[in-house]
């Protein structure tokens, strides 16, 4: 009984927090006299009668990060829908998440021209495999998956890596609103709610290394002159005196490569 009800009422994962799950059910425990709570229970509290969230939520930051697997497709659906959005659909995610995958689909049937819009070159064969991806509902969604969404949704998307110091650029068109998501060694994803305003792209280019694109992390050495790859290396903090070319080339990339 005990495993039914937890897969039933519990999602495990690393954010949550087990006395979190234990204070917000206190309220709707009836016992025959005051409880002594195992946890510290705020009288003034009033609780939301909403079901648990599975998801980790700071109105103080405004980041969201998703409790789900596929992280970056529900950044993606809540940076479009809203957190209140997401947090309707309770436990029925993957249902929701195969029903949306369904409806992209269909869009892009009658309209893959708009994936010739995007920052990333698409052949035909490249499209087709992109709507079977859809059409199977992976695990996880693909970076270039992402691409698909973003002609469904009608915003962009910075993927960034703040280990690396570096990130990827999802562009549907620049002048349509642009999200920030955070992703770490894990890949563990993390949406910022706000948009992105043009200072904060500005301030991204000037501190980070855009990646040449999702499979390639630099141009070949030959791109590049000295002068190009010291910069990016006053960029990332990293010294650069008495360094060779190659050598300077190869610290750059072992930095920014995810």
């Amino acid at each position: 009984m005990t495993t039914i009800g937890n897969s039933v009422f519990y999602c495990f994962h690393k954010n949550n927090n087990v006395k979190d799950i234990v204070q917000s059910l206190h309220p709707y425990v009836f016992t025959k006299d005051e409880p002594q709570s195992i946890v510290n229970i705020d009288k003034n509290y009033k609780q939301d009668p909403s079901a648990v969230q599975p998801t980790t939520y700071s109105p103080e930051t405004d980041y969201f990060i998703p409790a789900q697997k596929d992280g970056l497709f529900w950044c993606l659906y809540v940076a479009m829908y809203s957190y209140g959005e997401y947090s309707a659909i309770h436990r029925n995610y993957g249902l929701k998440k195969m029903e949306l995958n369904q409806e992209i689909l269909d869009f892009l049937v009658d309209n893959n021209h708009l994936m010739k819009q995007v920052n990333h070159k698409f052949s035909k064969v490249a499209i087709t495999e992109l709507l079977a991806d859809l059409s199977i509902n992976q695990q996880s969604t693909t970076f270039v998956n992402v691409y698909a969404y973003l002609c469904f949704y009608k915003f962009n998307v910075y993927i960034i890596n703040n280990e690396k110091k570096s990130y990827l650029p999802f562009i549907f068109d620049a002048e349509l609103p642009s999200f920030f998501i955070y992703v770490d060694g894990f890949k563990q994803y993390k949406l910022r709610l706000e948009p992105a305003s043009s200072s904060d792209i500005e301030h991204l280019d000037n501190n980070f290394v855009c990646l040449e694109g999702m499979k390639k992390t630099m141009k070949s050495l030959s791109a590049y002159k000295i002068a190009d790859l010291t910069t990016i290396m006053e960029k990332l903090h990293l010294p650069s005196s008495k360094l060779k070319k190659n050598e300077l080339y190869t610290t750059i990339l072992e930095t920014i490569h995810w």
